[in-house]
């Protein structure tokens, strides 16, 4: 009778009806509590995930920018180089290489004597 006593009386030392709701409900409470803290880390795994995908997504505009700008350069650049070598291929045909050539462009003036 005695450790009957002695439970009831910790038992209103605790809280009375409040002490035997936590004994009696701790383990859905320990699963409460661990369902809130995984739904806590679920959102803010999410949240990092929102972030990086953000900066994959800024990444990859800056990529396209850039891919988009060297490709402009290099077509200006072939522009240029088949413009040079057609003024090579012209230059070449007109220019005459002998020193006393009739035909020669620009033609030698010849000495007056």
């Amino acid at each position: 009778m005695e450790f009957i006593t002695s439970i009831a009386s910790v038992a209103t030392a605790l809280g009375g009806v409040e002490a035997i709701k936590l004994f009696l409900n701790r383990r859905s409470d320990s699963r409460a509590a661990r369902a809130r803290a995984s739904a806590e880390e679920f959102r803010s795994l999410r949240e990092y995930n929102d972030f990086l995908q953000q900066q994959l997504l800024n990444k990859e505009q800056q990529l396209a920018e850039k891919t988009s700008l060297v490709r402009s350069l290099n077509a200006d650049l072939l522009d240029l180089t088949r413009a040079k070598s057609l003024v090579d291929t012209e230059l070449a045909v007109k220019r005459c290489e002998v020193t006393d050539c009739p035909r020669r462009i620009p033609p030698v003036k010849s000495p007056s004597l």
